[in-house]
């Protein structure tokens, strides 16, 4: 299980190699659907990942 930070706009869960973040909605809930995965580069660079959820309904 990977530590987690409570921040003022999201949660973020950190390996401090991986950062994978949600966003808080304005009721206060995480944006499980829009998640961001971050790479912590060695030279302090941050490269962003856009992640997408699956649409299983346009396989059938």
């Amino acid at each position: 299980m990977l530590p987690y930070s409570l921040r003022k706009d999201y949660i973020s869960f950190t390996d401090k190699k991986w950062d994978w973040r949600y966003q808080f909605n304005k009721d206060g809930s995480p944006d499980i659907n829009n998640p961001s995965l971050l790479e912590l580069l060695p030279s302090g660079e941050i490269k962003t990942h856009f992640c997408e959820t699956e649409d299983n309904k346009s396989n059938l």
